[in-house]
């Protein structure tokens, strides 16, 4: 509950996204941030190849969830979504997807989902990678929405300007998406 010192992480997403000119690639746990979200579906809309994958439990837009889908939800997340409505910054899921920017979970090789996804990472036009161990969601950004004095969970994100290192993570980011020979939907995500 201390007052830390810290960069602004969502900063350092917006400016890799916003330098993209081909490709950006997503894989993390959740993305909760509505200033990512429709950064991403500028970009898609620019032209460039946007590309989502997301953990099934935070793949859902939180303002379709009725009170009865609330109520069949875990205790935490249930807090969670009162919480992202607390904030009333829109939701980043539902730009998403109403922006057209493709978005998959670890459902999309047909099972349940693996329940455990905790990538962290983005690469950009095969040359940019930003990974470390924080969601893009705002409490891991930006500070716990019951305790407003913090500045959230203590995380890092990197920069790395590495085409070598970005060709890792784009295997593995394609190893989930299933981008298999024809373009068959191989996912094997979950």
């Amino acid at each position: 509950g201390r007052w830390r010192q810290g960069d602004d992480l969502e900063a350092l997403i917006l400016s890799a996204i916003q330098g993209a000119h081909r490709e950006i690639l997503v894989a993390v746990q959740e993305l909760s941030l509505p200033r990512v979200a429709e950064a991403l579906v500028e970009a898609h809309h620019r032209g460039l190849r946007v590309a989502v994958v997301l953990e099934n439990t935070y793949s859902t837009p939180w303002s379709s969830l009725t009170p009865l889908d609330q109520a069949a939800l875990e205790p935490h997340q249930r807090h969670r979504v009162a919480q992202l409505a607390a904030l009333a910054q829109g939701d980043a899921v539902a730009i998403l997807r109403r922006g057209g920017v493709p978005v998959i979970d670890d459902t999309a090789d047909g099972s349940r989902g693996s329940g455990l996804m905790h990538h962290k990472f983005m690469v950009v036009d095969r040359r940019v990678v930003v990974t470390g161990s924080a969601n893009f969601s705002p409490s891991c950004i930006h500070g716990d929405a019951d305790a407003p004095e913090t500045r959230g969970n203590v995380n890092h994100l990197l920069r790395f300007e590495s085409s070598e290192l970005a060709a890792l993570f784009a295997a593995e980011f394609a190893r989930l998406w299933g981008d298999g020979p024809g373009g068959q939907s191989d996912s094997r995500f979950g």
